[in-house]
């Protein structure tokens, strides 16, 4: 996504990056906390943003360009999807 918007421009590109800076400023904010307290706010606050995500990403790859770069960003987040929110 960020090769994308830095190249494009893309508005798409960018709400992607914006979505997924969310998601990387819970952890940021919940470092350092115990395990649990960690796992706790993820299912808080990070769960609701990574389902978002997902549909919002489900929604916007079929109206892409099938061999566009930012298509293939999307759907290499998606076949990707469980291991990026394993935590």
């Amino acid at each position: 996504f960020f090769d994308v918007h830095a190249k494009t421009g893309s508005a798409i590109a960018g709400e992607a990056l914006e979505r997924i800076g969310a998601l990387y400023a819970i952890e940021r904010e919940i470092a350092g906390q115990p395990p649990d307290e960690r796992q706790r706010r993820r299912q808080d606050r990070s769960r609701p943003l990574a389902d978002a995500l997902r549909t919002w990403a489900e929604t916007i790859l079929p109206q892409l360009s099938g061999p566009s770069d930012l298509a293939k960003a999307f759907r290499y987040m998606l076949t990707r999807w469980r291991a990026l929110t394993r935590v």
